[in-house]
C-alpha cells in the first residue's frame, strides 16, 4: 500500500497544481467580464450626460486661467492664457 502512495503522490499534486490553475483561469475571467460590464455602464452614463447636458461640472474640462511670465529681451511680460 505504501509503494503505491509514493507513485500515487505526484500525479495528485500535479493535480491539484492544475485545478488550482485552472480555477484562478476562472475566476479571473469574471472578474474580466464583471470589469466589462461595470466600466460599460460608467462610459455610457457619462457619454449620455455629455451628449444631453446634464447639469454640473464636468471634471474632464475644467479650465483654469493662468498667468505666464516671460523674459522677452530683458523685458518681463505678462501673459494671460485659458487652460483645459
Amino acid at each position: 500500500m505504501s509503494k503505491f502512495i509514493e507513485r500515487f503522490m505526484p500525479y495528485f499534486i500535479m493535480g491539484v497544481g492544475v485545478a488550482i490553475f485552472i480555477g484562478m483561469a476562472i475566476i479571473l475571467s469574471y472578474l474580466a467580464v464583471w470589469a466589462l460590464l461595470i466600466g460599460g455602464t460608467l462610459y455610457a452614463v457619462h457619454w449620455l450626460r455629455g451628449k444631453f447636458g446634464k447639469g454640473g461640472q464636468d471634471l474632464t474640462k475644467n479650465k483654469t486661467k493662468t498667468t505666464v511670465v516671460e523674459y522677452i529681451e530683458g523685458e518681463c511680460v505678462e501673459v494671460e492664457s485659458q487652460r483645459s
